[in-house]
């Protein structure tokens, strides 16, 4: 897996660089219209590469958002090196800017159920705001209704309708 993303950062950077070349020989064939589009194809490039780095970052902090959890509910301590992570999904509204926010429902090693709330700046790797809320079994069977994998995984297979 990390010789995958190695070779991904690898092309991306191969790709921005290589436009800048590619920019130089537009401009010297086709004069001030090889600037224009030699700007664009560079910028386009550092762009495409950003969003790369962003997405990856991203990743990182929800990674890391259930292992720093250290907290107590309810009367009762929730600890995310003793917990496990179910699924994650995405709440926020996409077409608005600002932080990422997401919910990963989790269960504790004993069976407790609960839902880790976070947000992450957009790229920065980390993930801030965790909040805890437990919630019952059939809470977590109803989180899980739209991914049925899952759902057999922990609860078995469902009744047909």
């Amino acid at each position: 897996m990390e010789a995958i993303k190695a070779l991904k950062w690898l092309a991306a950077w191969l790709a921005a660089f290589a436009a800048l070349p590619v920019s130089v020989a537009l401009i010297d064939y086709l004069g001030g219209f090889g600037v224009a589009v030699g700007f664009l194809i560079t910028a386009f490039a550092i762009i495409r590469l950003y969003d790369l780095r962003s997405s990856a970052r991203n990743l990182q902090a929800i990674n890391a958002a259930l292992p720093m959890l250290d907290c107590v509910v309810g009367g009762r301590r929730f600890v995310g090196t003793e917990s496990v992570a179910i699924a994650t999904r995405r709440v926020d509204k996409l077409d608005r800017p600002g932080p990422l926010i997401l919910e990963q429902l989790c269960r504790t090693r004993v069976g407790q159920w609960f839902k880790l709330s976070f947000q992450t700046d957009n790229g920065t790797g980390y993930p801030f705001g965790l909040a805890v809320q437990p919630i019952s079994e059939n809470e977590a069977k109803n989180w899980l209704e739209q991914d049925p994998d899952i759902y057999r995984r922990f609860f078995g297979e469902p009744e047909i309708a």
